[in-house]
């Protein structure tokens, strides 16, 4: 649903609502009022409102308050704290204990009907109501009360009197009578009645213990619930530098995984796998703070590439400069990897170019230096007539006795081409000079 649909509506009335009714689609019951703020008893209260007749759902949000009442109100993401859709003709709704309202808070909440709904896309709605608002007292609630109470009973019962007495006799009893027997077997069961090895964690002596004899719905020993940044209200810590967190899943009568601060140490002969998965569908996200290397503890060459899905290294999962010249197999690199212009001489061996990795006219004039062409470079009978320009072999080109009679065509010397006195008495052929 489009979040500029779900805030505009509550923010167009919010003022009126907090001061006035106003008229509505839906009627809204509990918890809180229209017109001042209430104090509930839980963090998790059940929202109630009017049935609508043509409802296929209904959508209920709840933002915070300022602390200060003199404050202007903001109901925006940031300050929406729950927002659900209720499927079908139910007019009521808890939320979960991981949903629960911070103590000392202030809220305000508003519920709106859904008349057509397709697949997750919301078709047509009614108007949002007036909001209600509430604030939830800031000790604990009577449901946290009666959790702790719960969870001390069971306790007192797994130690079997091991510890000291936190309850009268009468209580004692009542939580004894209340324990499944499995549970109640030395701490040995498992909540299904079986009796087999004792388990490490049940065994051991501990500050509190939780056992939840629901088997047909997800169920937990121990809860905690914080709207600090710091923690979620249960901690284990082991201050002789042992493990901080014990997972103990099977009758084996020791601890299968150990959470420690330096890691996880899953003990066992047999390959583990510790797989991450949201079982709803949706992507994961692994953002790591600093610098992600691999490492084999007390496995030297664990990692191989057989170990290496396709395609998994790319190129962010390389350190700068860390490809040496010995990671590179022999012919690996070729054109496609070099990048165009990316060769400079200083790149190049002495000798490295030899004729055969130049192309066949790729020497242009431009690519010789003055003086790069010596006689040892031209080949014999090389240079020919159509190799050189008109009129560029000039007499200083032309060595002392080098032209002879065969090199001079038939009639081609004129009169321009004799010095003065250059015909003497010794060049005239006897007979020459006729009348």
């Amino acid at each position: 649903m489009n979040n500029a649909s779900r805030y505009t509506a509550p923010l167009a009335i919010v003022l009126l609502s907090l001061i006035a009714t106003m008229a509505t689609a839906i009627e809204t019951v509990s918890p809180g009022a229209i017109d001042r703020m209430v104090e509930v008893e839980s963090r998790f209260p059940t929202f109630s409102w009017g049935a609508e007749d043509d409802a296929a759902a209904y959508e209920l949000v709840a933002y915070a308050l300022p602390e200060d009442a003199t404050q202007p109100v903001e109901l925006t993401a940031d300050t929406e704290v729950l927002f659900t859709r209720v499927v079908g003709s139910a007019t009521s709704w808890t939320p979960s204990a991981d949903q629960c309202f911070a103590s000392g808070g202030r809220y305000v909440w508003f519920v709106r009907a859904v008349q057509q709904l397709v697949g997750d896309q919301v078709i047509e709605v009614s108007e949002w109501s007036a909001g209600r608002t509430f604030q939830v007292p800031t000790g604990p609630s009577v449901e946290d009360v009666a959790q702790a109470i719960e969870v001390l009973k069971w306790w007192q019962a797994s130690n079997a009197g091991g510890s000291p007495t936190l309850f009268t006799a009468t209580a004692t009893a009542t939580a004894a009578a209340t324990v499944p027997a499995s549970a109640a077997d030395s701490g040995t069961g498992t909540g299904s009645g079986s009796t087999g090895h004792p388990k490490s964690v049940q065994t051991a002596s501990a500050a509190i213990k939780g056992h939840n004899p629901e088997l047909d719905a997800e169920a937990y020993g121990v809860v905690g619930t914080t709207d600090s940044v710091w923690g979620a209200g249960v901690a284990a810590v082991n201050t002789e530098g042992g493990p901080d967190l014990v997972l103990d899943g099977t009758l084996d009568g020791g601890a299968d995984t150990r959470l420690s601060e330096w890691g996880i140490d899953r003990s066992d002969a047999v390959d583990q796998v510790f797989a991450v998965a949201n079982s709803g569908g949706g992507a994961i996200t692994l953002d790591v703070l600093g610098t992600l290397r691999g490492a084999a503890l007390d496995c030297p060459g664990c990692i191989v590439p057989a170990a290496l899905a396709s395609e998994a290294v790319t190129s962010v999962a390389i350190e700068d400069g860390g490809i040496t010249e010995v990671d590179i197999g022999i012919d690996a690199v070729n054109t496609t990897h070099i990048f165009d212009g990316s060769v400079q001489a200083q790149d190049l061996a002495a000798d490295a170019v030899s004729g055969a990795a130049i192309a066949d006219a790729s020497i242009t004039t431009a690519d010789l230096a003055d003086d790069a062409v010596t006689g040892a470079k031209i080949q014999n009978g090389a240079v020919s007539t159509n190799k050189l320009h008109d009129g560029a072999v000039t007499t200083e080109k032309i060595a002392d006795d080098a032209v002879g009679a065969g090199q001079i065509a038939f009639e081609s010397i004129g009169e321009s081409e004799l010095a003065d006195d250059s015909v003497t008495h010794s060049k005239i052929v006897l007979g020459a000079i006729d009348t």
